[in-house]
């Protein structure tokens, strides 16, 4: 039987009707997950998200639930890379809260995915909402010659790329599961302090105008021109390092940052290979931690991401670590990164290190 109970406060009928019709998947356990990843404000984050369906013209949700079902994290990253660019080109006042929503929902839904028994390279097709985001870009940049972006976007964008570049080895070397340690400090209530690391990073990343290096701090916007593809930091065309270590003109013929991509100046496989273990205890333990872990003997890109989310998830072993120690240990293998902007394509030819 039915149960009818009535409301005789409006704002309290207006709340009930709202959360019979919304659609965000696994709500409940999105908001159990935001005060254990850094966030507080459950109520507004759960609104972002619910904001940002409807930028996706409530597609969002129904999406998200199909990448969940199938188990596949690469739908997910190309979720996240649509999102990216549809937060940058719509106009409206609190999308920065839309996006922080968007990209906190996502990274719920990857943390459930790699904590189930089950992960996929399934392909879930997202045609529809690129050709949704296409449609808004057209709008966009209709009278405009160049597309822009903020750089607040261009921060942000280069944070998350920094937070996805694990790097592992099977030699017997250290490890650097960047995912994992940026979930640690999150978990343990020090996001701040990760984040405040990060950033310092990105202010040092360079990039070049002709021969002269410049560094991302000074960004104050970057564009792409529409006729040829030319990019412009603060209006000055840049270059971009090849693979062969030569300076050409940094082309972008998508106009879509993904193919701006942070390269490591020295290979990080051979800072990791210089490390003494014994000066690193901290890194030493976890890189042990992810070797005891994977199944097969070998580490590679997936296993690494999984085992990120299930050994950061661990709690006895959370405590084992002393975060002070891991602290300097992350910010002395940071101080002796160098990095750059650089187009895909010289990247890969590199070899990606």
């Amino acid at each position: 039987m039915a149960v009818i109970k009535i409301v005789t406060n409006f704002g309290a009928l207006i709340k009930i009707i709202f959360i019979m019709t919304n659609k965000n998947f696994m709500q409940k356990e999105f908001a159990e997950f935001l005060p254990k990843n850094g966030v507080n404000s459950i109520d507004s984050y759960i609104n972002y998200v619910n904001n940002a369906d409807k930028q996706f013209r409530h597609k969002l949700f129904d999406l998200v639930e199909n990448i969940y079902k199938a188990k596949s994290l690469d739908a997910l990253d190309e979720l996240r890379e649509i999102g990216e660019e549809l937060f940058e080109i719509i106009e409206v006042t609190s999308k920065n809260h839309y996006r922080a929503g968007f990209m906190k929902y996502l990274d719920f839904i990857e943390e459930k995915i790699c904590l189930s028994d089950e992960v996929s390279v399934a392909t879930i097709s997202l045609n529809d909402i690129k050709k949704d985001v296409e449609e808004e870009e057209k709008i966009y940049n209709t009278n405009s010659a160049y597309i822009h972006y903020s750089s607040t976007f261009v921060r942000d964008t280069l944070f998350r790329r920094l937070i996805s570049q694990d790097r592992y080895n099977n030699n017997g070397h250290l490890i650097f599961p960047i995912r994992f340690i940026k979930q640690y400090f999150y978990k343990t209530g020090h996001e701040k302090t990760f984040d405040k690391i990060l950033n310092h990073q990105i202010d040092n990343i360079i990039y070049f105008v002709g021969t002269t290096a410049k560094k991302v701090k000074d960004l104050k916007d970057l564009e792409i021109e529409y006729s040829n593809g030319q990019v412009f930091i603060n209006k000055e065309k840049v270059s971009t390092k090849t693979e062969v270590d030569n300076l050409a003109t940094l082309i972008v013929k998508s106009g879509k940052l993904r193919e701006i991509v942070i390269d490591h100046i020295e290979p990080i496989s051979l800072l990791l290979e210089s490390l003494d273990k014994n000066e690193f205890p901290q890194l030493s333990l976890i890189t042990d931690e992810f070797r005891k872990r994977v199944k097969g003997g070998n580490l590679d890109r997936d296993s690494v991401r999984l085992l990120s989310t299930r050994i950061a998830d661990d709690e006895s072993f959370r405590n084992r670590i002393h975060f002070d120690k891991l602290e300097e240990e992350f910010q002395k293998i940071n101080a002796k990164m160098n990095l750059q902007l650089m187009h895909s394509s010289y990247n890969s030819k590199k070899g990606a290190k």
